[in-house]
């Protein structure tokens, strides 16, 4: 339903209220708010709507703690792979040191094998 603005006249000086002061009062209340029957009607439905609220309230504050323990499962699962990852690197260098000392005991390259060990620091995985 569009307004049609309204005149209103001061003299020689005049107003249009159109949509956009219109905006500036309250909406009139819903329909279903005039069509209450008593009070004790209202005091239900304000006590079901904040029994809906409450409700709501602890679901976020269960997800709120559910993702706090997420985040510090992921921090402790990074740590444990930061870990992991520099004695991987100790194992590897270990393994190359021995490669290189026994391939200088023998006198011969450790390059100079037809393949190198599984697993050995010539195949570091990044």
């Amino acid at each position: 339903m569009a307004m049609e603005p309204l005149p209103l006249g001061f003299g020689d000086f005049s107003i249009t209220m159109d949509a956009s002061l219109a905006s500036l009062w309250p909406p009139p209340p819903p329909q279903d708010l005039l069509s209450y029957q008593s009070v004790e009607e209202v005091k239900q439905r304000l006590a079901a709507a904040t029994a809906e609220l409450q409700a709501a309230r602890e679901e976020e504050r269960h997800k709120e703690q559910h993702m706090k323990a997420l985040a510090e499962f992921i921090r402790h699962t990074a740590q444990e792979r930061d870990l992991l990852r520099e004695q991987q690197q100790l194992l590897l260098a270990r393994e190359l040191e021995a490669v290189m000392s026994s391939s200088s005991d023998s006198g011969r390259s450790p390059l100079a094998s037809s393949s190198p060990p599984v697993g050995s620091a010539l195949f570091v995985l990044g």
